[in-house]
């Protein structure tokens, strides 16, 4: 979007530097390479949603999503201001909350337990695995 770039280098006298920096940050990493195709004025609730959805897959932090989330309706506000858009659709959906969230465990199965087993025989970390798995560490999936 080639309003946001427009959008940061007007903010950039207004705002600490510190903030603006972390602006173009969220713009640059996160808001364009996922919406930058989509045209302005076509944006849509929902896919201000994927965003927010796609991003905490990625692994990224409830408060990094919702610093985006203020980002963009920030910049979207701007636009619906200045007539760009009807209106501010990131003003249409709830982001994450903040607080950090406890992410979602997958645990094996016995059956899945016992090819892992099998499949870690006489590797250098096989205790650690075995150690990690019985003591009930679990990795995060989205």
């Amino acid at each position: 979007m080639e309003y946001l770039e427009s959008w940061l280098k007007h903010c950039e006298g207004h705002l600490r530097a510190s903030s603006h920096l972390r602006y173009e940050e969220l713009v640059r990493l996160h808001i364009v390479p996922t919406l930058g195709k989509t045209k302005l004025a076509r944006l849509t609730a929902q896919q201000v949603q994927a965003l927010y959805a796609t991003k905490r897959c990625e692994g990224l932090a409830n408060g990094t999503v919702a610093r985006t989330h203020a980002t963009l309706r920030r910049a979207l506000g701007e636009a619906e201001r200045l007539d760009l858009v009807p209106r501010n659709v990131a003003k249409l959906v709830t982001p994450p909350s903040a607080r950090r969230s406890r992410p979602q465990l997958h645990t094996f199965t016995p059956d899945e337990a016992r090819r892992f087993f099998a499949a870690i025989q006489g590797d250098d970390l096989e205790v650690l695995s075995i150690l990690a798995i019985t003591t009930g560490s679990a990795v995060a999936s989205c």
